[in-house]
């Protein structure tokens, strides 16, 4: 039931020509095309891209960061848009979560807009083709390499490289202590058989010294996984990077760790730091993806 309309069947193309679509306490600009999709509702928003990249760049940097890193920010998030629209085979390019970009809609204060502005149409190349321009919030000192996080998907353009800028980050040193039942109770979301875990074994790390190859020593067996599987069975957020340590604390494993995020190119933190040390968007990108260059495709 949409107000002022009345019930509409499923698949409902919506556009309010007198200002943003309001759902929730969210306002979104263009059209929007509603869906009955799995019991729920699938909001999917049509709109301009640099329309789209100002509610970017609002939701994934800080209204109070300097304008440099925001424009840093609008260029990879603009390439990285582009990259999935021209991937993406379902009945929308992009979700609006971390799964993809984060998109707050209408929320986007007066740096953000000049930060997408300045940069329009601007992307990142890299042999005449654009880079899968992908970010993170804190690398902990040294980027990742996308094959480490999704070996399956593409990589053009990234490489490792030694941050130097996002030491003053939130996330630059963090302790997660874990029981052995939580682990379990993780485990059994993912039907393995496990009831007791006795052990935490790093076997193996990355070239940027993350967690390639974990053991957890069970009374089933010793599961082996990555790093970056082993932070999404415990959470992103509780399990910030695969950067860490283990050592036990008392009956807890005690995972002592860097950074926020898979690590792989731009480091957000670390673009707010380089702005502060004078350096221009077209620098920070230059930092994190060097083999590549800025382009105005439009």
């Amino acid at each position: 039931s949409l107000e002022g309309i009345g019930t509409r069947n499923s698949g409902v193309r919506v556009e309010n020509r007198l200002g943003p679509i309001r759902i929730g306490d969210r306002s979104y600009p263009g059209a929007m095309e509603l869906h009955v999709s799995d019991g729920g509702l699938l909001a999917i928003n049509e709109l301009d891209l640099e329309k789209y990249l100002q509610g970017v760049v609002g939701a994934e940097v800080p209204a109070g960061w300097p304008l440099e890193a925001k424009k840093a920010q609008a260029v990879v998030a603009r390439t990285y848009a582009l990259v999935q629209r021209s991937l993406a085979k379902g009945p929308y390019d992009l979700e609006a979560t971390t799964a993809d970009q984060v998109y707050a809609g209408t929320a986007v204060d007066g740096s953000t807009r000049a930060a997408v502005t300045a940069t329009h149409g601007e992307v990142l190349l890299q042999d005449g083709l654009l880079v899968t321009s992908y970010f993170s919030s804190a690398c902990g000192g040294t980027t990742e390499s996308p094959a480490e996080v999704w070996p399956e998907r593409a990589a053009h353009g990234n490489s490792v490289v030694a941050c130097g800028y996002c030491d003053d980050s939130p996330y630059e040193r963090w302790t997660l202590d874990l029981q052995p039942a939580e682990i379990v109770e993780a485990l059994k979301r993912t039907d393995h058989a496990a009831t007791e875990v006795t052990g935490l074994h790093i076997k193996e790390r990355s070239g940027s010294d993350r967690v390639h190859r974990l053991e957890i020593v069970t009374d089933a067996g010793v599961i082996t996984m990555s790093g970056q599987d082993f932070r999404a069975l415990l959470g992103f957020a509780r399990l910030k990077s695969a950067a860490f340590t283990v050592e036990v604390a008392g009956s807890a494993f005690r995972l002592v760790g860097t950074g926020f995020g898979h690590g792989v190119g731009l480091c957000q933190h670390g673009a707010r730091g380089l702005d502060r040390a004078g350096k221009g968007y077209r620098d920070i990108l230059h930092h994190y993806f060097p083999n590549a260059h800025p382009a105005k495709i439009y």
